[in-house]
């Protein structure tokens, strides 16, 4: 690692508004690495090994008509079983991983994020330099969920309930950032955090 480069990881709960922090951070040059679009690509046929591994183990059913991954189907499955999350979670999280270390190698950014909803429960926030965590109430993170994703009110739920709580994982940031819907108060707590660590 360079010593003039510095790896911020950005993490919060579903709907808690990562992806605006890291809106902010791109304007200010930053490079980022979004660990959601990384595992939405490692599960394509014929991507990685993760593919045949999670239709080894989920069937038949978790495919669309084009034998594709279906992602909403594997949700369904997955975000009402913690058993089953914890054996996706594991299948995906290697090819991630994996992912985000050849992109670190060859960067010559100053500045990189690695945006990562499950970044602790990843060990990928033993790459940063910095974690910083994205926090908002659950009914807003509820309404974002449900309006991005077209997902019912239990889906949602559920998907909230599968991650580590708030609380938990506040204990492994060093920063908080708190999105309650304020755009102009989100915009002032990213700047502040800039100041202090960029």
């Amino acid at each position: 690692m360079s010593l003039n480069r510095i790896i911020i990881g950005v993490t919060g709960g579903s709907g808690a508004g990562k992806g605006e922090v890291c809106r902010a951070l791109v304007e200010m040059n930053a490079q980022i690495l979004d660990a959601d679009d990384m595992s939405h690509e490692v599960i394509l046929r014929g991507k990685t090994a993760a593919y045949d591994e999670i239709w080894g183990h989920f069937g038949n059913e978790v495919l669309d008509a084009k034998g594709e991954i279906d992602r909403k189907a594997l949700g369904r499955i997955v975000f009402n079983d913690g058993e089953k999350l914890a054996v996706l979670t594991k299948i995906v999280h290697k090819y991630v991983i994996q992912r985000t270390l050849e992109a670190l190698a060859i960067s010559s950014n100053r500045i990189i994020v690695i945006d990562a909803p499950l970044l602790v429960e990843a060990g990928v926030h033993n790459m940063c330099n910095v974690v910083v965590g994205v926090f908002a109430p659950r009914e807003v993170r509820m309404e974002r969920i449900m309006k991005r994703d077209g997902i019912t009110f239990e889906a949602a739920l559920a998907r909230i309930n599968s991650q580590m709580s708030d609380s938990e994982l506040a204990n492994h940031c060093d920063y908080i950032i708190h999105n309650n819907g304020d755009l102009e108060d989100l915009n002032a707590q990213i700047m502040d955090f800039a100041k202090v660590i960029l």
